[in-house]
């Protein structure tokens, strides 16, 4: 089995990698493929704990989990894969970047689904975090970019936000003081905030935006945008079934199941935009994880990256 580690990994993923694995993640799950499940608990009245997301795709010869815990302050991760066909550990791949890497690809494939590839479209941007940088990054490979505009809670972090992305992007990317003037006149709105306290926009927030793409609220105590956002949407995508029971955003929305289509369907039919808007909610899900790393330990062994090891889990043997 292969090793990678967080070096290794940033030498080795490419957005086209990203895009790819998000595609091929969201058609699994779409056409029945992907069976999953979740666990976490925590200990030391919850300044300790764990999670495992694991899924089995079958169709892939893929399963595994993608395990973290957070021990005080500090968090690791790493996704564990195995083949499905006979038990073998394949490899284990540090994971402290991989949630933002799918997360980003997975947006910006929702978005290309929505808004139609290669379009040109002014974006703004609300949050100004990792996820805000690299959804950003994900979306210049599928939509031309002439402008950019940024707003966030702090304004030296969206000052930074924008330097860094106009320098390492080549678009021009503005800090702006409120949501509406991030949004105004905006063809595409990517958010990537969430707050426990209530949400951060609404339907009259985004101006006469084709697509709003939502990232931040992932489960049921988090908010980022309010249910009318989802109401009066010409037409809705999720990355996965579990988001309208583990976003709060979504819970708040109280919609019919039947309103929401699934990426991986979404994209066996040609890009349609809808009227007025349309929003891509993504709250993520096992499968894209373990796709990006399948990924990146076939972009390894091309390259010689990583380390082999014996993998350290034998079959049992009966007494």
């Amino acid at each position: 089995m292969r090793l990678i580690d967080a070096a290794d990994l940033a030498a080795l993923v490419s957005l086209d990698d990203t895009l790819a694995a998000a595609r091929e993640a969201a058609i699994a799950r779409a056409e029945g493929q992907v069976v999953s499940g979740r666990l976490q608990f925590a200990w030391a009245g919850g300044e300790s704990g764990t999670r495992f997301l694991a899924a089995a795709l079958p169709s892939l010869d893929l399963f595994g989990y993608k395990q973290f815990h957070w021990i005080g302050s500090g968090v690791r991760y790493a996704c564990h894969l195995f083949r499905a066909s006979d038990g073998a550990p394949i490899g284990v791949v540090d994971a402290a970047s991989i949630t933002t890497l799918r997360t980003a690809a997975t947006a910006a494939v929702g978005v290309e689904c929505l808004y139609g590839p290669g379009r040109a479209g002014v974006v703004g941007v609300i949050g100004s975090g990792a996820e805000a940088q690299a959804g950003l990054r994900a979306l210049t490979r599928v939509t031309d970019i002439p402008e950019a505009r940024v707003f966030s809670r702090r304004a030296a972090n969206r000052e930074a936000f924008a330097t860094r992305m106009t320098e390492e992007l080549g678009v021009p990317v503005r800090p702006v003081a409120s949501i509406r003037e991030a949004t105004d006149g905006a063809d595409l709105v990517y958010s990537a905030t969430a707050s426990p306290a209530g949400a951060v926009y609404g339907r009259d927030d985004v101006g006469s935006a084709h697509v709003v793409a939502t990232i931040g609220s992932t489960a049921p105590d988090q908010r980022e945008a309010r249910g009318d956002l989802f109401a009066r949407a010409g037409r809705i995508v999720i990355d996965t079934e579990d988001a309208i029971e583990e976003s709060g955003d979504l819970i708040e929305a109280a919609l019919d199941p039947k309103a929401y289509e699934l990426l991986g369907a979404a994209l066996a039919a040609p890009a349609r935009p809808a009227e007025p808007y349309s929003v891509f909610k993504s709250i993520g899900s096992p499968e894209q994880d373990l796709v990006l790393a399948a990924h990146i330990l076939r972009r390894a062994e091309e390259r010689g990256v990583g380390r082999l090891v014996a993998p350290a889990m034998s079959r049992k043997q009966n007494l």
